[in-house]
């Protein structure tokens, strides 16, 4: 994972996908400013869920690319570089 997902606003599913190709929908989530990634982007592990739009979002993408993890990273001192969009 390279970048994180700020979902600003909007309903997301949450799920997960088995190995034989079967989907578990786990539930949903009204979102408020919820940052998405943030785990598998630190520790570098594998998605666990998959989120699934629900309706149009508000989201942000935190570019990964231009911030380097080392230690003593802290995301509230770096200049995140925010690419604002609507999808869905």
């Amino acid at each position: 994972l390279r970048d994180l997902m700020l979902v600003k606003s909007g309903r997301i599913a949450m799920g997960h996908t088995a190995m034989n190709g079967r989907r578990f929908q786990l539930g949903t989530l009204e979102c408020d400013n919820q940052l998405f990634g943030e785990m598998e982007f630190f520790t570098g592990y594998r998605c666990q869920l998959d989120i699934i739009a629900e309706e149009p979002l508000e989201v942000a993408r935190i570019d990964g690319e231009q911030h380097h993890c080392h230690q003593g990273f802290d995301v509230a001192e770096s200049a995140l570089a925010f690419h604002g969009f609507t999808g869905r």
